[in-house]
């Protein structure tokens, strides 16, 4: 496979250049460190990308068009002024291996993330998450879970002190991490029910 990437990190944008929506054929694109406020639509037809990374701009919401790019593998949105982000949209993303939503503004995770079995990255720090979807213990390919700096009621806020869950380079490690992550969900659940 052939990789085109375009790097504009830091280059003070405030949008998309017209033109870049053109490059159908690019794999990776970066607008890190800029200051794009809106993602015009037309970001969903470079339908070629695998790597997206839309960090540390102030995006409040993201295009319904980004669902378009059914081939990401790799999502960075962290640093935002996201509120939620569309449920229905991280239903075309069956490819994602990362998801960075960090430093946001979300509320709530939408259990649609739990049908992302490719998922092996996840980072929800640093947002205001009181409580994750139960069927989060679907991801089963999960190993690397950040959740710290959330507004996580307990026992998930002792969890989510750890920084990051199966972070370690230890494999079983990390599996018994999402599996104790796993465990304690469902008794908070079972306690609430």
């Amino acid at each position: 496979r052939f990789s085109y990437k375009l790097n504009l990190d830091g280059e003070n944008l405030l949008h998309l250049p017209i033109d870049v929506a053109e490059h159908t054929f690019l794999t990776d694109l970066s607008l890190r460190d800029n200051a794009i406020v809106v993602l015009p639509p037309s970001v969903g037809d470079i339908i070629g990308l695998y790597t997206l990374r839309l960090d540390s701009n102030y995006l409040s919401m993201v295009p319904p068009e980004l669902g378009k790019l059914s081939g990401l593998t790799e999502l960075g949105i962290g640093r935002n002024l996201l509120q939620h982000f569309p449920d229905e949209l991280l239903l075309n993303f069956q490819n994602l291996r990362v998801l960075d939503l960090a430093y946001n503004q979300l509320r709530y995770m939408p259990s649609s993330v739990c049908a992302l079995s490719r998922l092996t990255d996840l980072d929800l720090s640093n947002n205001s998450l009181p409580t994750l979807p139960f069927e989060m213990c679907r991801l089963t390919n999960l190993t690397r879970l950040r959740l710290h700096r959330n507004v996580l009621r307990l026992p998930l806020k002792d969890l989510a002190d750890q920084d990051d869950i199966g972070g370690k380079r230890d494999h079983s490690l990390c599996k018994c991490a999402i599996a104790t992550f796993c465990h304690t969900l469902r008794r908070l659940l079972w306690c609430f029910s």
